[in-house]
């Protein structure tokens, strides 16, 4: 050891090396594969092609040349480090190709190519001004660049002989391609440039359709090929096109507003109640713009995963309306490589997990899913420049945007202030935004007594406001009642049997699960109880996506809508956004203002319905009693489980909000309840509640601040803006893959359980059999589709608890899905147990999911 310490401190050491033509690249299935050379040869041949099929707009931003530097991006391979560590299973092949370096040691080296080829690029351009955001590009294509690398000809590096040779390499590249043009940049265009080299990489990287054998004409021909069958196509849109023809129906005077007034790319925000119809205006907008030729696509930005794949269908039809043949949308969420949506075929995926359907289908003109999947290309998510290069220019359209939550707020401003630096178009809709919120993601805005619905938006940094006319309208009953369970299941009981669609939304899953399995042993109701159903977060993905399909048919407004008799669903948060569900009378547990709002949005949703066993909207809020607080831990203990999810203040201040009002005019009230709730404490405020505001001020600060310190770029940016809240590009980045990457702070720690009945280890397999009947066999180390699927769908997050927090996933589940999930099978008593036995604290049933049983 001390031998090898003195070698690596000496300066003119004589590495061994081999030639250019014998540094291996790739293997395939444990044997030598192409070469580093041949390898880079594709990469840059397949940039040629891919560059010529992109929108005008990101064309414009890759440098001339920028094939030559797509093959530059592994001249780190070439490298005694990179070198030991491909032959570490072939050493004997090493032996043979040259003995003295298969003596050396790995350690002795610096095996991560990324850094060295960071390393070799500074060297080669270090006379170039721009040199150093070039070389974090090159060394960004394995997630992130900006490695600070060593000299080239460190010893760590191999010395100055690997890095003549690296040298020659680089030569070699540059003959074929040309040198590459190291211009300036504008602050983003690092990002979209390493997006591209990193997608021509995960490209040419798939052996199926690319070979060493191939020639220039057949490498371009197959590259054409896979890139066009992963759905990059060019936008040809229908010109002309009106409202009804989009739609097939006539807008109202709000939508027309809306769409009238978006004239140019910005900043647009159009508030409006709940189930008002502001998905279609926004849509149009889009449209307009790209037909003016403003933008080349469109990503539709939702709250969760369910509210994405419901509204896929109906952005699917606009698109099939307003452009021609193959603009089909891509749905693009942490589970859309295994959704039931055609986003592509799996067999022509290339890159392996690298090329996840979630990362792949931001890339292409049109998009849906999860508010998260652009979050993460402003925060520090392992190639988060990928998605930078995805959103570039594109209308977004961010839905259901909230006051609450300071944390992913904060990151969704910075998201804002990125994308317009990007060309992008910014469409907000929201039911529930304060004068505050709206401050923060316009900058200098400046409130006017406006009521909804209304149209804000931001031009060339001017501010408009205007009103978007009258608009529908609706009045909602409200009452306050007190948390006497016994009395609550009788109404819902008395209302099922008159005929009414009922909907319960608690706040948490025990809660949830407490009231469902009190309402099916009623014996009045055990003739309806399959019309009696429960949704939460806490079912598997294909109990809960079956669970969906039945309550938004039978609830929703499409032909099979069935009310000929009552019903009761009942609910976590996750029906309060985007979901088309319409019932006729509500139970809620008091929540912040803004989500009260989200519920009753699923009341008496449906304009003009003729079915329904009532005449008027009916919500009820289910209160703790709050009266007579005497501190801040009487008010703590009397919220009890609600005060562990939403701020303490905040439920105070929607109480009393709430206490006032017996009748919501809805939308004419929402601007009042909505600021109500969130002003700031006053003198007059007892003590407690001052204790409580501060508390509450406080942690937004921390999470706000905690939402700078995440957010950044991951390669080195051009002319960064010294004048924001942080200098980014000196944050430590978060090691962790993008799914673990958090967007949102979770109030509680999970873990995702497997369900499964039994499974077993065999040496090169593993045999699983789940609680439904199905069984898989997989092949350890080598991804199935249809294995992943077949797990992902049975996985479940759970809270943290201390006999999960010890339990461990199997290594062999690694390639199959993503959050290494704890597999766990259930007793004939219900109860959730690890592979050994061991009880996890949860019950498991079919019709409740994962849950805790509780007495309300």
């Amino acid at each position: 050891m001390n031998y090898m310490k003195k070698l690596a401190n000496k300066k003119n050491i004589n590495i061994p090396i081999i030639p250019i033509d014998r540094c291996i690249g790739k293997t395939i299935d444990g044997v030598p594969g192409m070469t580093t050379y041949e390898h880079c040869l594709i990469v840059g041949y397949v940039a040629q092609v891919f560059r010529r099929i992109l929108p005008s707009y990101l064309r414009k931003k890759l440098p001339r040349k920028i094939c030559s530097l797509a093959a530059l991006h592994d001249v780190g391979k070439i490298s005694p480090g990179f070198i030991l560590k491909i032959y570490r299973h072939m050493m004997p092949e090493l032996i043979k190709l040259c003995p003295d370096l298969a003596k050396l040691p790995e350690s002795m080296f610096d095996t991560n190519h990324t850094i060295i080829s960071e390393a070799s690029l500074l060297a080669r351009y270090s006379k170039k001004d721009t040199c150093a955001i070039y070389s974090s590009i090159i060394g960004a294509h394995h997630g992130y660049g900006n490695l600070n690398p060593d000299k080239d000809a460190c010893i760590r590096y191999g010395g100055p002989a690997w890095a003549k040779l690296r040298r020659e390499f680089c030569d070699k590249i540059t003959k074929e391609f040309g040198e590459p043009y190291l211009t300036d940049l504008k602050k983003y265009d690092s990002e979209i440039i390493s997006g591209f080299i990193s997608l021509c990489d995960w490209i040419a990287s798939d052996t199926r359709f690319f070979s060493a054998s191939g020639n220039i004409k057949d490498i371009h021909r197959e590259a054409f090929k896979v890139i066009k069958s992963l759905g990059w196509t060019k936008t040809v849109v229908k010109h002309g096109l009106t409202f009804k023809d989009l739609f097939n129906f006539d807008p109202r005077s709000e939508q027309k507003a809306f769409i009238d007034s978006v004239t140019k790319p910005g900043v647009y925000i159009l508030e409006s109640r709940t189930g008002s119809g502001k998905t279609e205006p926004a849509f149009a907008a889009a449209y307009k713009l790209i037909a003016a030729g403003y933008h080349s696509g469109i990503y539709v930005a939702l709250p969760t995963r369910v509210t994405s794949q419901r509204l896929y269908k109906r952005f699917k039809s606009f698109l099939e309306n307003a452009f021609e043949k193959g603009m089909s949308p891509h749905l693009i969420h942490g589970q859309s490589d295994i959704a039931e949506v055609d986003i592509g075929s799996e067999e022509l995926s290339p890159g392996s997990m690298w090329f996840k359907a979630n990362r792949r289908a931001l890339m292409l003109p049109f998009g849906i899913g999860t508010v998260d999947q652009i979050l993460l290309s402003a925060i520090h998510a392992k190639y988060n420049f990928i998605r930078t290069f995805g959103i570039a220019n594109k209308v977004v359209i961010i839905d259901e945007l909230h006051s609450y939550d300071a944390y992913t707020g904060k990151i969704t401003d910075l998201l804002i202030k990125k994308l317009r630096e990007l060309d992008c178009t910014v469409i907000v809709l929201s039911a529930t935004l304060t004068k505050e919120r709206k401050r923060q993601l316009l900058g200098n805005y400046k409130s006017e007594d406006i009521r909804y619905p209304l149209i804000t938006y931001k031009i060339d940094d001017k501010i408009y406001t205007k009103s978007a006319g009258k608009g529908s309208s609706r009045k909602i009953h409200v009452r306050k009642v007190s948390d006497n369970f016994p009395k609550l299941y009788k109404e819902a009981e008395k209302r099922i049997l008159a005929g009414q669609q009922v909907l319960w939304i608690l706040n948490t899953v025990d809660r949830a699960t407490a009231v469902y399995k009190e309402m099916i042993q009623r014996p009045a109701l055990s003739g309806l109880i399959s019309r009696i159903g429960l949704i939460h977060s806490r079912f598997p993905a294909k109990d809960r996506n079956a669970l969906e399909d039945l309550w938004m048919e039978r609830l929703g407004n499409g032909k099979n809508s069935d009310r000929s008799q009552g019903s009761l669903l009942i609910s976590t948060q996750v029906l309060e956004q985007s979901v088309d569900v319409d019932s006729d009378f509500l139970i809620t547990d008091l929540a912040p203002t803004d989500f009260i709002v989200q519920r009753a949005g699923r009341l008496f949703r449906h304009e003009g319905r003729t079915n329904r066993s009532c005449n008027k909207a009916e919500m009820w809020i289910v209160c703790p009693s709050l009266s007579r607080i005497t501190d801040l831990k009487d008010l703590r203990n009397r919220l009890g489980v609600h005060a562990k999810i939403y701020s303490e203040y905040v439920l105070w201040r929607s109480y009393r909000t709430w206490k006032r009002i017996s009748t919501l005019n809805d939308p004419e009230d929402l601007r009042d309840i909505l600021e109500n709730t969130y002003r700031d404490s006053i003198s007059q405020d007892p003590v407690w509640v001052k204790e409580a505001y501060d508390n509450m001020y406080a942690k937004k600060l921390a999470m706000r601040d905690l939402a700078v310190s995440s957010t950044g770029s991951n390669v080195r940016l051009f002319d960064s803006d010294e004048s924001d809240e942080e200098d980014f590009n000196n944050i430590d980045t978060l090691q962790d893959e993008d799914n673990n990457t958090q967007t949102r702070l979770l109030s509680v720690p999970t873990k995702q359980l497997i369900l499964l009945k039994t499974i077993t280890d065999k040496k090169d397999t593993f045999d699983i059999s789940f609680v439904d009947g199905e069984s898989i066999s997989c092949i350890k180390d080598k991804r199935s589709f249809i294995s992943s699927k077949a797990m992902t769908y049975r996985m479940v997050k759970v809270p943290i608890n201390k006999k999960l927090g010890l339990a461990q996933s199997p290594i062999y589940f690694k390639p199959f899905v993503f959050g290494s999930p704890i597999p766990v099978t259930v007793d004939t008593l219900n109860i959730v147990r690890l592979l050994d036995g061991t009880d996890t604290g949860y019950l498991y049933e079919k019709t409740c999911g994962f849950y805790k049983s509780i007495i309300l």
